[in-house]
């Protein structure tokens, strides 16, 4: 069993888009509407969202933006998701990158091993660790 795609809610889909296919290497998909009936039928959400799939490799993430953004609860803490991992071929490699497009990175030592974090444009942590590393 695998986790088969994760979803987001941003008050931004092109910023959110712009993050993940130019600083994290995800392929973006087509914009589609999905009507507010179907919105509050599967999230009880009260508005027609846009929604685009990225992916890489075998995460897809999908992500929606209502068409009423002041129906957003502003990130920060909260119950759910509270950060995702991405793991990259070469992870020293991959942060020197994100560190050279001004990407902020949160790095700290646990027992010896260094975890690093990168915010998204909502704020949503990502942690990014080595492919072949087992958490």
């Amino acid at each position: 069993m695998r986790i088969h795609h994760m979803g987001f809610f941003t008050p931004k889909l092109e910023v959110f888009v712009k993050f993940y296919t130019s600083k994290l290497e995800f392929s973006a998909g087509e914009v589609v509407s999905l009507p507010k009936k179907l919105m509050n039928e599967l999230f009880g959400l009260r508005d027609s969202c846009r929604m685009v799939k990225l992916s890489r490799e075998d995460i897809i993430l999908e992500v929606f933006e209502p068409e009423n953004t002041s129906v957003m609860v502003p990130s920060g803490l909260h119950t759910g998701c509270n950060h995702w991992g991405l793991a990259v071929p070469d992870k020293a490699e991959f942060i020197q990158g994100l560190k050279k497009e001004g990407i902020p990175i949160i790095e700290f030592n646990k027992n010896g091993k260094i975890l690093c974090f990168v915010r998204d444009p909502d704020g949503n942590s990502i942690e990014i660790s080595d492919a072949g590393r087992k958490k």
